[in-house]
């Protein structure tokens, strides 16, 4: 055995909570660098999946003046699904293919 070794072995049997609390330092550590780097890949996933499951729209038309004859004529449109009235009119356009 080398006296690399040796030394090695010396130190790491003399202090050994001092050896134990490396080890276990380093293992924390690539615990957490693997947790977070899993965590951040399945939280992509997860909020492209959540928001695609909320039927986003493709497109927000803002109009005004609208009137109740406006709004009818809207919703009667195939692939447009009107929202309901507010400060602002909004449809939400579901195309066919």
């Amino acid at each position: 055995m080398s006296s690399r070794w040796k030394k090695f072995w010396a130190d790491f049997w003399s202090n050994k909570t001092r050896s134990i609390l490396t080890i276990l330092t380093i293992g924390v550590g690539v615990f957490t660098v693997g947790f977070s780097s899993n965590l951040r890949f399945y939280m992509n996933e997860s909020m492209d999946s959540d928001f695609l499951s909320s039927s986003p729209s493709e497109a927000t038309v803002y109009a005004s003046p609208m009137n109740e004859d406006s709004v009818k004529i809207a919703r009667e449109v195939a692939g447009v699904d009107a929202g309901g009235r507010s400060q602002h009119d909004r449809c939400k356009v579901n195309p066919p293919w």
